[in-house]
């Protein structure tokens, strides 16, 4: 038979764990400590049980609830090691853990609380000030860890520097009544274990008592000897109430005492009237009882005051002695001091009342305004200011000077006796110095290019000046002014407006030309003139005849030849020129030209006539031939024509305008015609005039004889009256001057005989004019 072994397990209770609700296990006297027991199996609700040092815990003053255990009130017999066990039925059988773990419960005393003082006995500080606090225990128990509290406010690490019991901070901010406590602690088995707060301690913050400002009652702090000064002195809030101290340079005894009034930061103090010049310093402070503490300021920063003598009263004058100005004048006051400052500015008053800019010009200590009105006179006066170590100071007023206004002299005009003051060489200048106002004892003076002239360039007489143009630099600006005394002082009026004199090149006298060196032409030829001079003008060239200007045109100054048609004897005569030039508006003339003669011949053909009353009797004709001409030696030809062609029969040279030719032996019957023909030599040239119309025989019988003997008879009379008359003049020594009815001029007229070189017989008994060659003077 088989044994079989039966192995009953039994579920046995675990050991529970037991905890402390302080896990430092350190209590306070009078702390209440509660003790947990936890199963770490399964719970039935079955109950746990608490040892303290192996023994049941039953105490009344125990309080079981479960699984815990709480112990109010612990007190030091309650120190020691506690542990728990739990219980559980099995089949119904009460069965016991094991033991916990055991737990070690500290009972200590309560801290005792420190005692809180402060460095400042008064418990005033300032700010900005260092405050100590000192936290005390008293025993030999000294805590590991010291909390400073403001105003139950904990001050933390950045607020308050801590070292073993003190705690120093500094104060920043004025404040009343601050209250401050201390507390420590320590470590006991890795629980911080704290005091009560110390009793209060109070400490007021007073304010920086800041240094007190001074200030003089002058901001610039510049005084004039023989004045009183205020110097006030202030504190800072709130330091109502303060008193004050004030010194004098550097001694530290104070030379002033004054309390302010409760409400009041500041006092003045006087300082009586001051004589001495120069500079001296002021300082103060201010002392105030705050609670017990005295808190005294530290001295103000210096106040400089500069004392200064009084500036002395100026000299004014005036650049006109006598006072006396013009209306348009420029009057120039001068302020003077005798001393110069580096800056100063000039006042001056009229009639006590101040002159502004406009009514003056200022420049450094003078003044100038120019006289419009009578109103500007009056009683000037002057000042002046200065700066003085930032002062202004202003002199007394100078003594007054008295400025006269008269009426205004006007100024003059000017004028020349040229109108267009442009002059010769040799001209006369005549300069008129014009005045609207009539003045006792007026005196002129005339000025060239700003310099006065003197009585050997000019000649004054009353207002006119007079000078001959001898040279070009009297060209030039001229001016007048004139002077008079008025009142007690010499005026002389503003200088006229300037008159320009130009003295211009004479003129030279120009040269006439034609392209006839004889001066002759004929009929229909063109003349050319031209005027020559020795420098180029910019002008015109005008032409005359015989004094007259010729009616051409004005020709310009590079075109100095005229040319025209001759057309008639009447465009004869003395021909000059003259050129022209314009110098600003004056139009200069040259002098005429030294005159040439220009002869216009008249070439008309002669005109023949044939006396024929001898022929029949003696075979002899007469021809006379007469010639327009009116000149003084004309040679006259005599004309046979025949059937192809004709030649010259008889030429006689003869002193006037007329010759008669006779030819002897004539045939009767001859039928060829006659013509005669005249030429001349006038100034070098020779003129030759066209062939008369023909003439020709006419034949008559007998009875004509008689008639013809007594025209011969008569014709010989008249030769011999003619001789005579010829001889008569001679013997007078005279001659006889005729013009003629045109341009021409007539000249001396004479009788003569010519000789004939001609084998024919030529009887001539006629007027003879002689040669025009002579120059005609210009009326």
């Amino acid at each position: 038979m088989n044994t079989v072994a039966v192995l009953l397990l039994i579920d046995l209770p675990v050991a529970p764990r037991i905890t402390l609700n302080q896990r430092s296990g350190v209590y306070v006297k009078g702390e209440a400590a509660i003790l947990t027991c936890t199963s770490l199996g399964k719970y039935n609700g079955s109950p746990f049980t608490f040892y303290k040092s192996s023994k049941l815990m039953n105490r009344r003053l125990e309080s079981r609830k479960l699984n815990w255990l709480r112990i109010d009130h612990i007190s030091e017999g309650d120190r020691g090691s506690y542990c728990c066990q739990a219980s559980r039925s099995v089949s119904g059988r009460m069965r016991q853990s094991q033991l916990s773990n055991t737990v070690e419960i500290i009972v200590v005393d309560q801290l005792p609380m420190p005692m809180i003082s402060v460095d400042q006995p008064t418990g005033v500080y300032l700010e900005g000030g260092q405050v100590i606090l000192s936290c005390v225990v008293k025993g030999n128990f000294l805590g590991k860890t010291y909390i400073f509290y403001r105003n139950s406010r904990m001050l933390y690490s950045n607020q308050i520097i801590i070292k073993h019991h003190t705690g120093t901070f500094s104060v920043t901010t004025a404040s009343q009544d601050e209250k401050y406590q201390c507390q420590y602690g320590t470590s006991i088995n890795g629980r911080w274990l704290w005091s009560q707060l110390s009793e209060a301690v109070s400490i007021i913050v007073a304010a920086y008592p800041l240094q007190p400002s001074v200030s003089l009652s002058r901001r610039d702090e510049v005084f004039v000897k023989g004045e009183a000064i205020a110097l006030t002195c202030k504190a800072r809030s709130p330091y109502l109430g303060s008193t004050f101290y004030l010194y004098r340079t550097s001694k530290n005894k104070p030379v002033k005492v004054k309390t302010a009034k409760s409400s009041q930061p500041a006092v003045t103090f006087e300082v009586s009237k001051l004589q001495e010049v120069g500079m001296d310093f002021y300082s103060c402070s201010y002392r105030k009882n705050v609670s017990e503490r005295e808190i005294n300021s530290e001295r103000s920063e210096n106040v400089k005051i500069t004392v200064v003598d009084p500036l002395r009263a100026p000299r004014i004058s005036i650049d006109q002695a006598t006072g006396v100005y013009l209306e348009g004048e420029t009057v120039t006051i001068a302020c003077t001091s005798s001393r110069q400052y580096h800056r100063q500015t000039i006042f001056f008053y009229r009639d006590h009342e101040l002159l502004t800019s406009q009514q003056l010009f200022l420049k450094e200590n003078t003044a100038t305004f120019k006289v419009a009105e009578m109103s500007q006179g009056g009683m000037y006066q002057c000042k002046y200011g200065t700066t003085i170590e930032k002062r202004w100071l202003e002199s007394q007023l100078s003594e007054p000077v008295t400025v006269t206004i008269a009426g205004p002299i006007t100024t003059p005009g000017i004028s020349l006796d040229q109108p267009t003051g442009v002059y010769l060489e040799g001209e006369m200048v005549t300069i008129t110095c014009t005045v609207n106002r009539e003045y006792n004892g007026q005196t002129y003076s005339f000025y060239k290019d700003s310099r006065q002239l003197t009585s050997h360039q000019i000649f004054i007489r009353k207002n006119t000046g007079m000078f001959a143009i001898t040279t070009v630099t009297q060209a030039g600006h001229y001016q007048c002014k004139y002077g008079i005394s008025l009142k007690t002082r010499w005026i002389e009026s503003q200088p006229s407006d300037t008159i320009a004199i130009t003295v211009a090149d004479p003129l030279t006298q120009p040269r006439i030309s034609i392209d006839q060196p004889s001066g002759v032409y004929l009929e229909g030829e063109l003349v050319a003139l031209t005027c020559f001079w020795s420098r180029q003008y910019r002008d015109h060239v005008y032409f005359y005849r015989n004094n007259q200007m010729l009616p051409f045109p004005q020709l310009p100054a590079n075109n100095n030849t005229r040319t025209f048609i001759a057309t008639s004897p009447n465009q004869g005569g003395q021909y000059q020129c003259q050129y022209g030039t314009l110098v600003k508006t004056r139009q200069l003339l040259s002098q005429l030209s030294e005159a040439v003669t220009i002869i216009i011949a008249d070439l008309s053909k002669p005109t023949l006539s044939l006396d024929s009353r001898l022929l029949a009797e003696y075979g002899k004709a007469t021809f006379n031939c007469t010639s327009p001409w009116k000149l003084a030696a004309i040679t006259f030809s005599l004309y046979q024509h025949g059937e192809k062609n004709y030649s010259k029969v008889q030429s006689v040279s003869a002193r006037n305008s007329s010759v008669t030719f006779t030819v002897t032996n004539v045939n009767r019957f001859d039928t060829r015609s006659y013509t005669c023909q005249c030429n001349a030599h006038v100034r070098g040239r020779l003129l030759t005039s066209a062939q008369s119309d023909a003439v020709h025989f006419k034949f008559k019988n007998n009875s004509t004889g008689l008639g013809a003997g007594m025209g011969s008879a008569v014709v010989l009379f008249l030769i011999f009256a003619l001789i005579g008359l010829y001889f008569w003049k001679k013997a007078m020594g005279g001659c006889v001057t005729l013009s003629s009815g045109g341009d021409f001029l007539v000249l001396p007229q004479s009788i003569g005989f010519p000789i004939d070189p001609n084998p024919h017989r030529l009887e001539n008994s006629s007027r003879i004019h002689p040669q025009w060659d002579q120059k005609i003077s210009p009326a």
